[in-house]
């Protein structure tokens, strides 16, 4: 079993088809130090039992005890339930969709026109003007989107987008989010992007001399409006927002039409970027520790291990799985369950109690929900009871 719980959030195991004239129901934490016993909650009919209680952060699961009394007369047996749990805080997500914005170029156009001499006779010439009735009333475009929520909110996002409208220059976007799910969100707010300009030294309603100078505008960033709808399954969107950073081409933006030699042709293709480095981490027996092979029956032991991948890697967390086989709790128990390692290195010990004679194994290996390449093949540790 395994959940995904905020600090402070209330989580319930139930427990149905059971007795509860014959078992205890207790939640223990997962740590080197047991909490104490809860409080039972109210049952509920026909012997169904919720225990509750609120995650607390610095626990890395949970384990129910289902204990038998000892006058219980039952055919059911004693069993333990064990829950592991990823704290939740801030969570990102990446999406692709589509734009609409209020911010549209201007069009501008050389017009013929006249001006009337002190002397009565007109002299034609010619304005440069802006054509209102050719502009667009919105923009499209398509963007890649961010969002950070946190999951005490998890409908409400804070949201930054990069895009590239039809007119092929990039914009920026930033406001809130609304998830829906996490499969879609809707975005809007503020929102900047060049848009065109007359050429430099020309204003709007000036005479000017040059029929073409329509045709050379300029550029200037403007602000508007925008609204999105983003899809989370339209991938690459975090590469796209990642482009800019990494020194990899941005999106075009576009300048106008100014007489500018064309860009000189490319001579060499970029290789493709090699394949990521394959992970070999280890789960392996501290330097000071030696593994056990033999135990006596009621014997405690801890034993110190170490997760090391290599090569080393930049803080991350690790979950790794402790368990026994077979996996029976009146054998051999393995305290804790589960073990969170705060970066990609670490040290952690484990304690077994071996309660009866035969043969046991203790199994550490990388949760399944691991990054692949934090993947480490499973430490089995074989030891004979006696």
């Amino acid at each position: 079993m395994h959940a995904d719980l905020a600090d402070g959030q209330t989580f319930s195991f139930v427990v149905t088809h059971t007795d509860t004239a014959a078992f205890t129901y207790t939640i223990e934490t997962i740590d080197l130090v047991q909490s104490a016993q809860q409080k039972e909650s109210e049952k509920t009919p026909n012997d169904t039992v919720v225990r509750t209680r609120q995650h607390d952060k610095k626990y890395a699961g949970y384990v129910l005890h289902i204990a038998k009394k000892t006058d219980a007369v039952t055919t059911l047996s004693s069993a333990d339930v064990t829950l592991d749990v990823t704290t939740k805080a801030w969570n990102v997500g990446f999406a692709g969709g589509f734009t609409v914005s209020s911010l549209t170029d201007r069009a501008y156009a050389v017009v013929p026109d006249s001006v009337l001499y002190k002397a009565g006779q007109e002299v034609p010439v010619q304005r440069f003007e802006r054509q209102k009735t050719r502009e667009d009333r919105a923009t499209l475009g398509i963007g890649a989107f961010v969002d950070a929520w946190n999951a005490r909110v998890p409908w409400l996002a804070l949201g930054f987008g990069l895009g590239i409208n039809q007119n092929q220059n990039a914009t920026y976007y930033v406001g809130p989010s609304i998830r829906l799910g996490d499969q879609a969100s809707f975005h809007f707010g503020p929102m900047w992007g060049p848009t065109k300009s007359p050429p430099a030294g020309v204003q709007e309603g000036q005479i000017v001399t040059d029929p073409n100078v329509a045709n050379n505008l300029g550029s200037r960033v403007g602000f508007g409006w925008f609204a999105a709808l983003s899809y989370s399954f339209i991938s690459g969107a975090d590469k796209t927002l990642g482009k800019p950073f990494l020194g990899q081409d941005a999106p075009t933006v576009n300048q106008g039409t100014k007489n500018a030699p064309p860009p000189a042709p490319r001579t060499a293709e970029i290789a493709p970027a090699s394949a990521p480095t394959k992970s070999t981490a280890k789960i392996s027996a501290d330097a000071n520790t030696k593994l056990p092979t033999t135990a006596k029956a009621g014997a405690s032991l801890k034993i110190a291990l170490v997760y090391a991948p290599t090569p080393p890697r930049s803080a991350r967390s690790v979950q790794l799985q402790c368990s026994t086989d077979p996996n029976d709790s009146t054998k051999v128990t393995v305290t804790p369950r589960a073990v969170t390692l705060p970066d990609s290195t670490g040290r952690f010990q484990i304690e077994v109690v071996f309660k009866q004679a035969g043969a046991v194994k203790i199994v550490i290996a990388t949760g399944d929900g691991s990054n692949p390449l934090d993947v480490a093949p499973p430490l089995t540790i074989p030891v004979t009871v006696q």
